[in-house]
C-alpha cells in the first residue's frame, strides 16, 4: 500500500497531462460527448503510463503550491499537444463550415460559431471514420512517447508553438480540399440554372435556386465520401504527428 501511495503524486501530474489533451483532441472534441467519460479515460490512461512516465524525485515531498503549479502546467502541456492534434483535423470542420455558408444552412449565429448542420455532420462522420480506422490509437500512442520526450513535470519552452502557424495552413488548405467537390457541384449548378433562366426567364427558374443548391451541394458530398476515409485516415496520421512535433516544441 505504501508503494501504491508513492506513485499518487505522479499518477496525478500524469492525469493532469492526459486530461489536458483529451479535453480537446480528436475524436473526443466531438460536441456532446460526455466530460465524465473524458475524466474516466484519462483516468485509465493514467493508470496504465504512469509506469512508463519518466517522472522528477521528491513529488511526494513538494509544498502543496508547487505541486499544484506543476499540474497546471501538465494540463497546458496536454492542451497544447491536444490542440496540435485538433487544429489539424478541423479541417473537416472547416469544410463544413464553408457549404453551410454556402447553402446558408442552419442560421446565421450557428454558421458563425461553427455550429451548422453540415460541419456538424462533416466532423462527427470524420471522427467516427477515425476510430473505425484505430486513428485513435495512434493518437494515444503519440502521447505515450510525448511522456518520454517531455518528462512529467519537466521544463517546457512555450516558444516552440509557433511552429503550429505551419499546422494551421495546412488544415485550411485540406478544408478546401475536401470541401472542393461540393463546392463545385453548387457552382456548376448556379452557373446552369443562371444560363437557363437568361434563355427562358419566363420560366422563373430562380425560384428553384435554393433546391437545385441543396441537391447540388448533397450530390457533391456523396461523390465526396467513398474518398472521405483516406482522407481521415491521413489526416489521423497528420494529428498523431503534430501531437509528437508539439511535444519535440515544448522541450525545446
Amino acid at each position: 500500500m505504501d508503494e501504491w501511495l508513492a506513485h499518487v503524486p505522479a499518477a496525478g501530474l500524469v492525469f493532469a497531462r492526459c486530461g489536458g489533451m483529451l479535453a480537446i483532441v480528436p475524436p473526443l472534441n466531438v460536441r456532446g460527448f460526455p466530460v465524465i467519460l473524458r475524466v474516466g479515460l484519462a483516468g485509465v490512461l493514467a493508470v496504465a503510463l504512469t509506469p512508463v512516465a519518466t517522472v522528477p524525485e521528491g513529488l511526494g515531498h513538494l509544498a502543496p503550491g508547487a505541486y499544484l503549479a506543476l499540474l497546471l502546467q501538465e494540463a497546458a502541456v496536454g492542451l497544447a499537444a491536444g490542440f496540435a492534434g485538433a487544429l489539424v483535423y478541423w479541417a473537416f470542420l472547416i469544410a463544413g463550415q464553408m457549404l453551410d455558408t454556402l447553402l446558408g444552412a442552419g442560421d446565421a449565429s450557428a454558421r458563425a460559431e461553427g455550429r451548422g448542420p453540415i460541419a456538424g455532420l462533416v466532423y462527427l462522420l470524420a471522427a467516427t471514420a477515425l476510430v473505425a480506422a484505430n486513428g485513435h490509437h495512434w493518437l494515444l500512442a503519440a502521447l505515450a512517447r510525448g511522456m518520454q520526450t517531455l518528462p512529467i513535470g519537466g521544463g517546457w519552452a512555450p516558444a516552440g508553438l509557433a511552429g503550429l502557424i505551419e499546422a494551421a495552413g495546412v488544415m485550411l488548405v485540406t478544408g478546401v480540399a475536401i470541401a472542393a467537390p461540393a463546392l463545385a457541384a453548387i457552382y456548376a449548378a448556379e452557373v446552369a440554372l443562371a444560363a437557363f433562366d437568361r434563355v427562358a426567364p419566363g420560366l422563373g427558374l430562380c425560384d428553384a435556386a435554393p433546391a437545385v443548391r441543396w441537391t447540388s451541394g448533397l450530390l457533391g458530398l456523396i461523390v465526396t465520401a467513398p474518398l472521405l476515409g483516406r482522407v481521415v485516415v491521413e489526416q489521423g496520421v497528420r494529428a498523431a504527428q503534430a501531437i509528437e512535433a508539439a511535444f519535440r516544441m515544448l522541450a525545446g
